[in-house]
This record gives structure tokens, sequence and C-alpha cells, in this order.
């Protein structure tokens, strides 16, 4: 009895060791995704945001159109060049287009300096979608004022830079002026665009001891300010949580501080550069089918401005969202500010 127990078990004991000898093994963990794999694998494509307008990225805006009152065009001109400078959505090229025409206005008024005047035609020509519109409103800033388009002192009349060369360095400009060095820089970096730059900079002209090229090179390593990066705004943990502030080193307006002569003449540059791109008659021709060209007349300027885009130069103040005429201002009438004559004293009896 206690043998055969004995045999039970072990028995028992070689079943359960033949049982473990052929369990199934276990499954072999899955391999990690290697680096190349993961960055192999699509990833999702993001939503795109809707465009921002100039009314949404320059800090201020409606503020400081709503402070323009007609008493200095070129303070029109430097806001025009703001706007220009942002997204290009179709809001921001017809308030540019005002901002530039209004200073026209102002300035034909009195034409007391001509420079203004061809600054916001240059303006003009930037947003022109026509070359003949284009090349016309050029020809009347080099009427009103010929150092716009030949360049001060220079003697240059073309520049024979190639479209896409030229289309570069003028944005490398504008993006440097609008306080992103680092973009302009990228572009400067170009061989063919930094040869334009050595060979035309003097059309920049100078002021304080420094060229204008050096200035435009100087804006490249300066801006973006190191405080807000571009952004205009900082944010700043407070009391009640994050706050956005208006950056205190570019104050919401970034790049270069500017003369007004010394902006003038980056726009001259710029027209140099873009009016060079359209010199075949042929390539005229194939572009308005041979229409005849308007003689460039400063006074027609309002009158294209009106066709065209429905502008009108005298409406110059921003009130309530529209542009709306300047109220007359009321004179005294000169009989009734006259003081009235004193009575004469009655005879005596």
């Amino acid at each position: 009895m206690k043998s055969t127990l004995c045999t039970l078990i072990a028995l028992l004991l070689s079943g359960t060791a033949l049982a473990q000898d052929f369990a199934p093994p276990p499954p072999d963990p899955e391999p990690e995704a290697t680096p190349e794999q993961v960055e192999s694998e699509p990833e999702a494509e993001p939503t795109p945001e809707p465009m921002r307008t100039a009314m949404q990225r320059v800090p201020r805006l409606r503020e400081r159109l709503a402070s323009l009152d007609a008493s200095d065009a070129m303070a029109y001109i430097e806001l025009g060049e703001e706007v220009t400078s942002e997204t290009g959505s179709p809001e921001d090229r017809d308030l540019a287009r005002q901002l530039y025409a209004v200073a026209y206005g102002l300035e034909r008024q009195t034409r007391a300096r001509p420079e203004v005047m061809a600054g916001a035609c240059l303006g003009l020509a930037a947003l022109e979608v026509s070359d003949e519109g284009s090349a016309w409103l050029y020809a009347v800033a080099g009427l009103v004022d010929p150092r716009a388009t030949r360049g001060e002192g220079a003697g240059v009349t073309t520049l024979a830079v190639s479209p896409e060369v030229a289309v570069a360095a003028a944005n490398a400009l504008g993006l440097a002026r609008s306080g992103e060095g680092r973009r302009a820089g990228r572009i400067y970096e170009d061989p063919a665009v930094h040869q334009v730059f050595e060979r035309y900079g003097r059309l920049l002209g100078g002021s304080g001891g420094l060229s204008g090229l050096s200035r435009f090179e100087r804006a490249l390593r300066d801006w973006p300010d190191l405080e807000c990066g571009g952004a205009r705004v900082i944010t700043r943990r407070g009391e009640d949580g994050v706050e956005t502030h208006i950056c205190p080193t570019c104050r919401g307006n970034p790049g270069p501080p500017m003369s007004e002569q010394e902006f003038l003449a980056q726009l001259r540059f710029e027209s140099r550069l873009l009016r060079g791109i359209h010199q075949s008659w042929g390539a005229q021709i194939a572009a308005d089918g041979g229409a005849p060209l308007l003689d460039p007349d400063p006074d027609r300027v309002p009158e294209l401005l009106a066709a065209r885009y429905g502008v009108n130069t005298d409406h110059r103040l921003w009130r309530d969202g529209v542009w709306v005429e300047a109220p007359p201002s009321v004179e005294p009438d000169p009989i009734e500010s006259q003081p009235a004559p004193a009575e004469e004293p009655s005879p005596g009896p």
C-alpha cells in the first residue's frame, strides 16, 4: 500500500514537470519603433489659421488711425508703410492705399515738400495691381521729385538686376525696416542679393556719419529685439494670471528708428529695383495690349485712385471705422466780428 502511494505521487510529480516542459513559451515583446520609423510616420496636417489683418497685428492701430488729424502728411505715410509690411490682405492694401492717398492730397495743397509727395506715389505704386498703373505713379514721383526715381546724386537710371533678385532685395529691405532682421538676413546672405546692395547701396544715402547700407546691416543684427522677439507684445504672470503687455523695448513698433530722409531713400531704392523689372516694349504691350499711356500729371493722381479703387483723398479722418471728411473750419463772419461802434453821447440841452 505504501509503495503504491509512493508510485502515484511520483507519477503526479513527473506529469507536472512534463506539463511545465511542454507549456507554450511567452509571446515575444513587440520591438520598439526606431527613430527612423518614428520620423517616417506622417504627421497630421495642422488646421490652417485664418489670415490676420493689420488690425490684429499692429498694436493700437485703431487708436493711431483715430489720432491722425491731417496736420502731418508724413505720419500717414509712415503708418501706411507699417500696414503694408503686415499680412498683405486686401483689407490691408485698401487701408494702406487710403493712407498714402491722404498724404499725397495733403502735400498737394502746398507742394512744400515734394519728396513727401513722391514718397506717397512710390507707396501707391507698390500697391498697384497693374504694371501700367505702377509705371505711371513712378513717373509722377519722378516728376514731382526727380531724386525719387534716379537716386540722389547717384547717376543711376536703371538697375541691371534680374526680376527675382530685385524682388528679393526689396523684400530684404522691407523686412529689415519692419523689424524682421533674421528673415532679412537670410535673404541678404544670397550672393546675388548681397551684390545688389554692394553695387547700388549708395542709393540708400546716409546720415549721422553712417551710410544707409551700414544702417541696413545694423538693423539685420539688432532686430528683432530680444525682449519680445518681434512679437510686439510680452506675456508676464501677474496677480490675475498671465497678462499681455506691449513690449517695452520696441514699444509695439519693431524696427530701427529712421529719419524721414532715410525712410524716403529706402523707398527710392526699392522703386529703382522694382522698376527695372519691366523694361521691354514687347513685355509692356503684352501686359496692357498696347493701351495708350497717360501723361504723368501730378494733379490726376486723385482722379486715378478714385476711378480704380474708389479712394477719396478728401476723406482724411478715421472715425468709427470709416474715413470721413474733416469738418469745415468755421471762420467768424468779418461783419459780426467787428466791434460795435461806441455810442456817441447825446448832445446836451
